[in-house]
């Protein structure tokens, strides 16, 4: 995608659902709400810490850090120096184009602001929401504006990723923003540029295992994120992770757990209900 054909855009392929800022307390206890969309903080001032996906990062001043949908982080502000930061929800192919471009997923979740061209931006949709109680479209467009930055910046950085490299960095994040559909090997292979036999041998260079067992592996994780939230039926669990037939996903889900759904469900409340009982 040509960076001056961002603001071609039609705005339907860039939603926003929420804007916040807060000043926070040292002691403050986050609870965090799964989200079906994006959510981006952007820190204004201090320091804190995120966890996501078994990874901890020490976020200072001028960081943002994205959630992808369905996240389930963990974050705190530093004791002594607590941030200071705005947040806005985002969704839509636009959105979904821009984090794949420039490589933020869950297993990059950062963004360093390092010319500070950012705070004002997002100051500007924080002012624009407090004034007029919703997200205008002054204020997608100022995200707009934030996307193309960010996308312009990582364009003129010059990278020392191989081809190699950068062909599984593509798949993880055709995989990452696909997984709910149902997506093959050869889907991913083409999305890249590659061949599927290509694909195999990529991954298994890097990780060990081939694409197929990579996808199923990271459908299930989900699957148990989402499983832990009691809020979805082993139905509709199934297709939010890309299967139309429950039956194969539960056989997937035992294969990869060692139980069914509905078990690691009880498992996981009954663990929970004992620590919550301990503490």
């Amino acid at each position: 995608m040509e960076l001056k054909s961002l603001m071609n855009f039609p705005l339907s392929e860039l939603q926003l659902f929420e804007c916040g800022k807060e000043k926070t307390i040292p002691q403050k206890i986050f609870h965090y709400t799964t989200k079906k969309y994006y959510l981006v903080h952007y820190v204004l001032d201090g320091e804190g810490r995120l966890t996501l996906n078994g990874k901890t990062y020490a976020i200072k001043k001028n960081t943002a850090f994205f959630f992808m949908p369905y996240s389930e982080p963990e974050y705190h502000p530093d004791m002594l120096n607590p941030w200071t930061y705005i947040w806005v929800g985002f969704f839509g192919d636009l959105a979904d184009t821009f984090l794949q471009t420039v490589g933020v997923n869950e297993n990059q979740p950062l963004y360093f602001d390092q010319n500070k061209i950012l705070a004002p931006l997002f100051e500007k949709i924080y002012h624009l929401y407090s004034n007029y109680g919703h997200l205008e479209l002054r204020a997608t467009a100022a995200f707009i504006e934030i996307i193309g930055s960010v996308a312009e910046k990582h364009a003129t950085q010059k990278t020392c990723l191989s081809k190699p490299e950068r062909n599984y960095n593509a798949a993880l994040a055709f995989i990452n923003n696909n997984y709910q559909f149902k997506i093959t090997i050869n889907d991913i292979a083409k999305n890249v540029d590659v061949t599927p036999n290509y694909l195999s041998s990529l991954f298994k260079a890097r990780i060990g295992m081939c694409p197929k067992k990579f996808l199923t592996d990271f459908r299930m994780t989900k699957a148990q994120k989402l499983l832990e939230t009691g809020r979805f039926t082993v139905k509709q669990i199934a297709v939010l992770v890309g299967y139309d037939n429950q039956l194969h996903f539960s056989a997937e889900f035992k294969k990869y757990s060692g139980q069914s759904p509905l078990n690691y469900y009880k498992e996981y409340q009954k663990s929970h209900e004992q620590i919550s009982y301990q503490s």
